[in-house]
């Protein structure tokens, strides 16, 4: 089974595709999370000798934030739902971490300092104004993180496993918070009209999926993934089942920017390819869809195959390699065009 979120996760997969971003980022990271603490440094109190919260639970409070900030709050004060929802998170680490409180003895003076920290950090429209821009930034990327994530799931060796509300972006945190109810008439209604576009037409459905992501805070890119590739194991459970998983060579200048593999059985072949450590990539710029010169020379290269033309399930965009049968390799220039991720068929 391949899980990337389960009832029992202390941070969802779209969460935590947020905070990868950080390491290609580190010394911005520092940066803020320095100027933070000292933003927040008169919010804090002494207790029992100790400073509440400690650098490292303060540390965890930033990192949870960037990976939970909810998509479409803009410069509004948060809700209190989520401020409990932090507070609680909060509240349940600090005991797990038993370094200044614990379940068996819990030091109530310490957790009430750090649930008023939290707070009264979340309420300082100062701090926002600071937070939200670096954390907009992350986000994106953490988009994209996670449809990579998303497809090689779909597409690598195993059952894929979707957990209860993760067909859109789900930024939930430990349970109970990973267990709330899941509003499916949404996600139904949103899935209809994906099909309802998608499959109405024998138009170029291009434009419709660049649309898709030029958009992907709404969600819909992630459960249009997921629609397609789970209809595609269903027409071809042979390949799914019973293929080859093969690991494929990336040359070029942004070699380690992408990964791909491809799965051969007998009733045919795919291949997955998707970017990585795209922040890095990209120089924290917003443009992966739409920018083909990023790519340069960078190509994937194919095992030994007669087929020559493939398309990519997502766009439906033809796809074709270059070279003889066994050197022949595709361009990365165009492949990311109008999605995110390709995977070809």
């Amino acid at each position: 089974m391949l899980a990337t979120s389960t009832h029992d996760s202390k941070r969802s997969e779209d969460v935590r595709a947020r905070i990868d971003v950080l390491s290609e980022m580190p010394l911005a990271w520092h940066r803020h999370v320095r100027n933070w603490r000292k933003l927040n440094r008169d919010k804090k109190s002494s207790c029992c000798e100790i400073e509440a919260p400690t650098l490292n639970d303060e540390y965890l409070f930033y990192q949870t934030l960037v990976g939970a900030w909810p998509f479409g709050s803009g410069d509004k004060d948060p809700t209190e739902r989520f401020i409990g929802r932090i507070s609680d998170f909060m509240h349940k680490a600090i005991r797990e971490a038993k370094e200044n409180t614990n379940w068996a003895n819990p030091n109530q003076d310490y957790e009430s300092a750090v649930l008023r920290f939290v707070k009264s950090v979340l309420e300082s429209q100062e701090f926002r104004d600071s937070f939200l821009p670096f954390q907009r930034k992350v986000a994106y990327f953490g988009m994209l993180n996670s449809l990579s994530q998303t497809l090689i799931k779909l597409t690598a060796p195993g059952v894929p496993d979707i957990y209860q509300g993760n067909e859109l972006w789900e930024f939930s945190l430990v349970d109970p918070d990973n267990r709330r109810p899941v509003d499916y008439k949404a996600r139904r209604r949103t899935l209809q009209v994906l099909k309802n576009a998608f499959d109405s037409t024998h138009q170029s459905i291009v434009p419709k999926a660049r649309e898709l992501a030029q958009n992907m805070e709404d969600g819909r890119i992630k459960l249009y993934t997921l629609w397609r590739v789970l209809a595609l194991r269903k027409q071809r459970p042979e390949l799914f089942r019973e293929g080859k998983y093969i690991p494929l060579r990336i040359t070029g200048e942004k070699a380690k920017h992408v990964l791909a593999f491809a799965r051969i059985a007998a009733d045919g072949l795919l291949i997955t390819a998707v970017p990585r450590l795209c922040a890095e990539l990209l120089g924290g710029k917003h443009n992966l869809v739409g920018d083909c010169d990023i790519w340069g020379d960078t190509r994937i290269e194919l095992l030994p195959t007669p087929q020559t033309r493939f398309e990519n399930l997502l766009t439906s965009e033809p796809v074709e390699s270059e070279g003889q049968t066994n050197t022949a390799s595709i361009s990365l220039t165009g492949l990311y065009a109008n999605f995110p991720v390709a995977l070809l068929i």
